[in-house]
């Protein structure tokens, strides 16, 4: 672990502990992977006669109330962060001296205490809880930008990460809808109105559900409103439009509130999957959802501090 941390991560000590989470030597990586465990073959090597995939921002500010809440809920986030970052600190401090076998040790017993694997859990409810009143904020910017895109004629494929943005937007447009509750029998029946009737504009999907398994190439055009953690799960909702029996190229729609953590999570999606692409030669899952988290919460730490709060 320790060679691989310095060797292909760039390991280093910070003020909130050891940093883990860069990148370093992935050529190196790369042919270790394909030399001894891995064959891998992308999409656009097997069906080359797929049309472009393009991703587009659409920035949206909050209004002026939805930005004081959401500025409350970040400060309490960012405090509560902060003290934690402060026990992390202080835990290191105390296992410095040992040696490095004996620091690993203490390092993955404190990962098997109940009191931290419970912090963990709340860091993660913390963090979801900025993404909701993020997204709230935006929400009717974002519907409003769905009901112009729609004059066109076109067709939109919606995902959300919460059953209640999903109803929403199903009730908004009058669209068929895809969740975690929708029976197999409904889940097909709005997958076939979608792809078949040219009076069904819309279909709104929860990201999990939605996101795998069914084929939207009625539509080249895709819509995310949340996100999630997993940079895999959002490249698979979006490839319900990109496979076989897709003509036109499919364009991205990302929907971000200025100024909020959505910002960083699509930032921090973007270079963990250059670093994929860096290290296998291919367009991956992208990195894991702690992965992208944990760097999220670093770059809120970080800017609190900048700005002297």
């Amino acid at each position: 672990w320790r060679f691989f941390t310095e060797h292909f991560c760039q390991a280093h000590q910070t003020r909130f502990g050891l940093d883990v989470t860069g990148a370093s030597n992935l050529g190196e990586l790369q042919e270790k992977l394909r030399s001894t465990c891995m064959v891998r073959r992308v999409k656009s090597q097997v069906l080359p006669e797929l049309p472009a995939k393009t991703h587009a921002m659409l920035p949206m500010a909050l209004p002026r109330d939805a930005q004081k809440q959401y500025d409350r809920v970040e400060a309490d986030v960012v405090g509560w962060m902060a003290q934690r970052a402060a026990n992390d600190a202080e835990f290191l401090a105390s296992i410095a001296d040992l040696d490095p076998a004996a620091q690993e040790q203490a390092r993955a017993e404190r990962g098997r205490d109940a009191a931290y694997r419970a912090a963990q859990a709340e860091t993660l409810v913390k963090m979801e809880q900025l993404k909701q009143v993020a997204a709230a904020g935006k929400l009717d910017a974002v519907k409003q930008w769905a009901a112009d895109f729609l004059e066109s004629g076109e067709k939109l494929v919606v995902f959300a990460w919460h059953t209640a943005v999903v109803d929403e937007f199903a009730r908004e447009f009058g669209a068929p809808s895809i969740t975690g509750q929708t029976p197999l029998v409904a889940r097909q029946a709005a997958v076939d109105r979608f792809q078949t009737d040219p009076e069904c504009k819309v279909i709104v999907c929860n990201i999990q559900a939605g996101g795998v398994g069914i084929t939207l190439t009625a539509s080249s055009n895709v819509l995310f409103v949340e996100y999630p953690w997993n940079p895999g799960l959002l490249d698979q909702a979006a490839d319900r439009t990109h496979r076989i029996g897709q003509h036109y190229p499919v364009t991205i729609w990302q929907s971000v509130a200025a100024g909020t953590v959505e910002e960083d999570i699509l930032e921090t999606i973007g270079q963990k999957r250059s670093v994929i692409v860096q290290a296998t030669d291919a367009q991956g899952d992208g990195a894991g959802a702690g992965s992208v988290m944990n760097e999220v919460v670093r770059r809120l730490l970080e800017r609190r501090q900048q700005k002297g709060v």
